[in-house]
């Protein structure tokens, strides 16, 4: 299962690394059935040579943005090397294409909470603190105190509040956004608000699986350009996180963590364990 995970991150890392780009193909004009009159269809194809694993990450980033979209029994399948994407009843023809064939952006993000999977699920209020002892006007006395007893036991209600989920439309490169991680099979698993984007997919160079032979764990080795869109970005955010400061704080075993996201899921949510790494020496397990 974990090396599942981290081949898909890398498959991820690929993603961005290549800028992966899909232009409609030349003349490219599928005959529409019954079932497809007034929606769409078209052939994607990617802008450079792209190995199986790449391409299947697009078709389920496609697929994602066309569930978000609404379509009811979209068809999305591989033609080799090519994607075919055919949306039925879809009346924003050119809305739907512009959305389905933009190119996946990777960011980087600092975390600053984490959240119930479930969105439902009340979480204390940002703003409340729990004092011990407070006074509660609900709260019935324990048997054998004394009102005025101070060290009688109250029951404190703790505000709490709802956070939604960020819709992918609202996924605002520099504001503050509540996105999701998911397993392999679409389940929510982990929600996490996050900080404004420090980096994105423009500064990396590529990604691979690694395997530890000592402790048999896998790990995903990236690789960042130099300069400011790359490693210095990334190290940037790299000391805020390790250091814990207020723009991202500490989550797990003290150290802050940063949100790995690629069309508004989180990939991966690792804690940073140091605060400087080189262009070629950063390892995600």
């Amino acid at each position: 299962m974990r090396r599942n995970l981290v081949l898909s991150l890398v498959i991820t890392v690929a993603v961005a690394a290549l800028a992966l780009g899909l232009t409609i193909v030349s003349g490219s004009s599928p005959e529409l059935g019954l079932d497809l009159q007034g929606g769409a269809s078209v052939v994607l194809q990617p802008k450079e040579s792209v190995d199986s694993g790449v391409l299947d990450q697009t078709i389920g980033i496609i697929r994602n943005r066309v569930d978000a979209l609404g379509v009811a029994e979209p068809e999305i399948t591989r033609q080799g090397n090519a994607i075919l994407v055919e949306l039925p009843g879809v009346k924003d023809q050119e809305r739907a294409l512009e959305i389905v064939g933009q190119t996946a952006e990777l960011r980087f993000r600092p975390v600053l909470e984490l959240l119930p999977p479930d969105a439902s699920q009340p979480v204390p209020s940002a703003s409340t603190t729990t004092v011990a002892g407070a006074d509660d006007t609900s709260a019935a006395p324990t048997s054998g105190a004394s009102p005025t007893d101070a060290s009688a036991d109250t029951t404190v209600t703790v505000p709490t509040e709802v956070v939604p989920t960020t819709p992918p439309a609202e996924d605002d490169l520099d504001a503050e956004v509540v996105l999701e991680e998911k397993d392999g099979d679409g389940n929510v698993i982990a929600r996490y608000r996050l900080g404004p984007t420090a980096l994105t997919g423009a500064g990396v160079e590529g990604g691979d699986a690694q395997l530890n032979p000592n402790s048999g764990t896998w790990s995903v080795a990236v690789t960042f350009k130099e300069g400011e869109v790359g490693i210095d970005g990334f190290n940037q955010l790299a000391t805020r996180c390790f250091n814990a400061d207020a723009t991202c704080p500490p989550q797990l075993n003290g150290r802050g963590m940063l949100a790995i996201t690629l069309d508004s899921v989180v990939k991966s949510a690792p804690t940073v364990q140091q605060s400087e790494f080189e262009a070629d020496d950063v390892s995600i397990t």
